[in-house]
This record gives C-alpha cells, sequence and structure tokens, in this order.
C-alpha cells in the first residue's frame, strides 16, 4: 500500500514517491500527483495564498493569530520563534472553511504545545478564546497536568498510585488539593 502518507514500510528513502513511482523534486509535485481526480481536488501551488484577493478573510486571520505574537506568550517566544507559527496560522486561517475558531484554536494550540516541549507554560486560552469547557463538575482544563490522578478509593486504601507522576498531559483535571471522588467529581 502506497500513497500521500507514503508506503509506511520503515524506510524513508522512499517517503516521497509520487503516484507514478519517480521521486519528484519539489514537494508539490509529490502532492499534486496523489490527485486522483482533477474535478474534486485542488492542487497545491506553494506560490499561492489562500487569502490572496480576499481582503476581509485576510484581516481575519491577521486578527485571529495575533495571538501567537501577544503577552500570553512571552514566555515562550524567548524559546521558540512565534514567527513560522505566525505564518502557518494565517495560512490556516484563510484556508479554512469553517468553523473559524476550530482553525484558530488548533493553530495557536500548535505554537502552545511546542512552547510547552521546551519548557515554556503558558496561559493562552482565555486571550485566544480556546477555553475548554471540563464535563466533570469541580474539574480545571490544564494544559500540562499530572497523568496521575489520586482517588478517594487510593486513599481509603492507603495507596499511592502506580503511574508516572512526571508525565505532564493535557486534559481535565481535579484542582491542586482535591481527590476524584466515587463518583467521578472532584472533592476534598
Amino acid at each position: 500500500m502506497c500513497g500521500l502518507c507514503s508506503s509506511f514500510n520503515g524506510r524513508s528513502s522512499d517517503d516521497l514517491v509520487s503516484r507514478y513511482s519517480y521521486l519528484p523534486t519539489a514537494l508539490a509535485e509529490f502532492t499534486n500527483s496523489w490527485c486522483t481526480d482533477p474535478t474534486t481536488c485542488r492542487t497545491f501551488n506553494p506560490s499561492e495564498q489562500p487569502c490572496d484577493g480576499q481582503k476581509e478573510s485576510a484581516n481575519w486571520a491577521h486578527a485571529s493569530c495575533a495571538v501567537i505574537r501577544s503577552d500570553s506568550f512571552t514566555a515562550c517566544h524567548q524559546v521558540v520563534d512565534p514567527e513560522p507559527f505566525y505564518e502557518r496560522c494565517l495560512q490556516d486561517m484563510c484556508a479554512c472553511p469553517g468553523p473559524h475558531a476550530k482553525c484558530r484554536c488548533e493553530a495557536v494550540e500548535s505554537y502552545a504545545r511546542r512552547c510547552t516541549e521546551n519548557g515554556a507554560q503558558t496561559d493562552w486560552r482565555e486571550d485566544a478564546k480556546c477555553e475548554i469547557e471540563c464535563p466533570v463538575r469541580g474539574e480545571v482544563f490544564q494544559e500540562s497536568g499530572s497523568s496521575c490522578q489520586t482517588t478517594c478509593s487510593d486513599l481509603r486504601a492507603g495507596v499511592v498510585p502506580i503511574c508516572d507522576g512526571n508525565l505532564q498531559v493535557q486534559g481535565c483535571n481535579c484542582p491542586a488539593g482535591l481527590v476524584r471522588g466515587d463518583d467521578g467529581s472532584c472533592v476534598e
């Protein structure tokens, strides 16, 4: 099996082989070679800008992506250059068919993730209007929270959860000082 996602055979030397079994010299040539229906497949042109000729879309993209350059990411700007992420965000926003909030949040989150990987914690979701509502009452969303949560059952049994407490994950957790109750809620 082969395709746009390669042959998945463990050899990177043939990952960019075209549909016609040759190694193209440009990424656009590779991408376009996998288009099977020219009437429904939009070919890739790297010099084409999705917002060209669409002033309103371009303005919306710049306003949406500005958070990447904002004070919300000051701690990160020193360890991860925001410009490539800002440019990709503009591309994503201009090409986004909607809903725009989903595209914006995914684009900004890619920068936030790189920041976290490089040790720069940021509190960006509110400024970017990308808050995540946790489904369980009392939980809070954390960009980098513990994957190891203590439960009431653990406390009653006098055990410590067996997991890697150093592993930090994104998700909904009980706030500091609370534990997971038997019903799944956060309790003291």
